[in-house]
Order: C-alpha cells, then structure tokens, then sequence
C-alpha cells in the first residue's frame, strides 16, 4: 500500500472513495444523537448535510454510509464513518474506524481511497496520523491466501488529507510509523495463517531473519 500525505482542499481531491469522520456530538440527555463531522471544510459539511439531517446515520462506533456522486466534491463517493460519542473518542476509535473504511471499500473494488484527518482536541496530529495508517494496513489484510477463487482486493493507495495542515513533519512521521507497524502486524499475521506444512521451522525462520 501507498501511503501519501495531502494538504490540498479535500473537495478537490479526485478519489473513488473520500472519507470523512463524525461524531455524536449530542450530550447525555439528548432525546436522539446528533451526528457532526469532524472537519471545518464546508464543502464536506455541505455535501454531508442531508444524510446527517435524516437521521439514518447516527455517528455509532464504525457506523458508516456512502454518499453517492456528492454535490461539490471531486470525489465519485463520500463514505462518513461514525466514531462514537464526542466526549469519549480516542486514537484507538480513529485506528479501528480508518480500518472501517479500508473494509468497506474492498467489497466495492476499490483500490483507492482517500481520508480526512479528523479535527478533534483528542486526536493530535502525528499519533492520529499513526493510528489512521496502521488501521487502513489492518484492514487491508486479507487471509484468504490459498483459496482457489481468490481475488485481490487490497488496496494501492491511501491519502491522508490535512488540508492547509501546519503540522506537515509530525503527520510525515506518523504515517512513516504507522506504515512500519502496520506491515509489521501483518506480516505477523501472514505467518500465522500459513499452514504447519508449508511454513515449516527453517522457513519461519528464514522469513524472521529475512
């Protein structure tokens, strides 16, 4: 997987897939959640308006929905990936959400895609850059090596956009990180799905030491 770094206006992107992160951000004695997108891009708060106003999106933990041929953006789809409660998102939410959106993707046979920083007090720019990584890497794993109608899916390119971010050296260095983690665990991974015949102890260990 290609991992990059954007700082271009995330309307302007050309992608099959734009991601964007919400969350509820309703406070505990709402009568019903109110999902709000985590960007100050009023194209991408625009474009989302309407499917956060029917209520058939409720910014749940990996909640997600696509909005197809999004007015004003560049992007062919707008998939919104929900992250919880407000008060209690975490660097983990982002991880495992970004995975989401790897995930759903795949199933569509996309093999690009793009994503939004979120902009939230919780989620600094580096480790939020790290956490996005690794879980588009996790969930870009695939275990089905040996089926005989396998058909690769995995994803070519992600883009982690930071429209105008000052921040440009700590995302740099948490994509890099998280890359690193990221092909790591699933390299880990691979080993363990091999069978006990084929990835005997020499090969496990050439593989280690390789």
């Amino acid at each position: 997987m290609n991992t990059t770094l954007s700082l271009a206006n995330p309307a302007e992107i050309v992608t099959p897939l734009l991601t964007v992160f919400a969350a509820d951000s309703a406070d505990a004695n709402a009568a019903s959640p109110q999902p709000a997108l985590l960007t100050t891009n009023s194209a991408l708060q625009s474009a989302a308006a309407a499917v956060l106003a029917s209520g058939e999106f409720k910014a749940g933990a990996n909640e997600t929905i696509v909005v197809h041929a999004p007015a004003g953006l560049a992007a062919e789809r707008l998939l919104i990936v929900g992250l919880g409660k407000i008060a209690k998102i975490t660097i983990d939410d982002a991880r495992k959400a970004a995975g989401t959106a790897v995930r759903a993707a795949k199933p569509r046979s996309i093999r690009s895609l793009a994503v939004v920083l979120p902009v939230a007090e919780s989620f600094p720019a580096e480790a939020t850059a790290q956490a996005l990584v690794e879980g588009a890497y996790i969930g870009d794993f695939d275990p089905d090596t040996y089926q005989t109608d396998r058909k690769d899916r995995s994803i070519v390119e992600f883009t982690l956009v930071a429209e105008n971010s000052p921040d440009t050296d700590q995302l740099h260095l948490g994509i890099h990180r998280g890359g690193i983690i990221g092909t790591s665990l699933n390299f880990t991974r691979a080993l363990v799905n091999e069978p006990g015949n084929y990835l005997t102890p020499t090969v496990f260990g050439a593989r280690a030491k390789a």
